[in-house]
């Protein structure tokens, strides 16, 4: 009892401090947006427009800082919320299987076969009902930070030569998404890891009782054997590492695309600008 008051006061100390440390990065992705030169240029350019009226374009700056920041902190806030509460749901998952695997070894020298399955079957439910409810929101959310990743990233490569403000704030931003997606994948990943753990437990369970084997082979056959116990996306994926560095080597993947087509574009529009300045130079037609 005292072990599991423990680890409550642990689990609400985890969840202060993420809230915390994911609330402090929106901040400050918001605030080194207002303070860098990349502010000023969008303001500048807003002002350069010719179909915006002079006596709006000071309102235009406005509610374009109040469409950032809003919209920054819009998306955050929703990460923040789903996927914390994902996260924690799938590592208090691992935690109730890792000790279903440490008392099921005790229960089996009680030859208590019954408690095991009970209490298997309890965990098999909830675990169910769970994906069920937030496979699909998973699913949209790890699209969504897989985007923001992206963009974060090829933002930073690409977009920071203003000023060393610019370059923070999307290095706040690819390390906040990051850990996003850290935090949406590594506890589904565990918790599966542990729920075959448990799984095998079960499956094996006739073995360890040569008296009560065929009865107990139907028993685990028909309930448990083809049951899929598991956090998926959409019922799509199994959360598994392997999926995790297929994500992040597809980001890096289309980033190098998407960066080399840009330069070959650009390198494609400034040969064509030098040609066409040096024809008009001497005299001859482009055309």
């Amino acid at each position: 009892m005292m072990r599991s008051i423990r680890g409550f006061c642990v689990e609400k100390i985890l969840m202060s401090i993420y809230c915390l440390c994911m609330n402090g990065f929106l901040l400050t992705i918001v605030l080194l947006y207002y303070y860098s030169s990349s502010r000023n240029l969008d303001a500048q350019k807003i002002r350069n427009l010719p179909y915006i009226p002079e006596e709006f374009k000071g309102f235009s700056v406005f509610l374009l800082d109040v469409w950032f920041g809003s919209s920054v902190i819009l998306h955050g806030s929703i990460w923040i919320s789903f996927i914390g509460y994902y996260s924690f749901v799938c590592h208090f998952m691992k935690l109730i299987l890792n000790e279903f695997a440490s008392y099921s070894q005790m229960l089996i020298k009680r030859m208590e076969y019954r408690a095991i399955l009970e209490v298997y079957h309890e965990i098999t439910q909830v675990i169910i009902f769970a994906d069920n409810v937030l496979s699909f929101s998973a699913l949209a959310n790890l699209i969504s930070v897989m985007a923001g990743l992206f963009w974060a990233g090829y933002s930073l490569v690409f977009f920071t030569n203003e000023d060393y403000l610019s370059y923070l704030r999307y290095l706040a931003g690819v390390v906040h998404v990051l850990a996003f997606l850290l935090m949406l994948m590594l506890p589904a990943t565990a918790a599966n890891v542990a729920a075959k753990v448990a799984k095998g437990i079960v499956l094996t369970l006739p073995g360890s009782f040569p008296e009560e084997y065929k009865k107990l082979k139907m028993y685990v056959q028909k309930n448990f054997k083809h049951q899929d116990l598991e956090f998926t996306l959409w019922k799509i994926y199994t959360i598994d590492k392997s999926l995790l560095i297929s994500e992040i080597g597809t980001v890096i993947t289309y980033g190098i695309l998407v960066g080399t087509l840009g330069s070959v574009q650009n390198s494609h529009d400034n040969n064509v600008a030098s040609f066409n300045a040096g024809n008009n130079h001497n005299g001859t037609c482009t055309y």
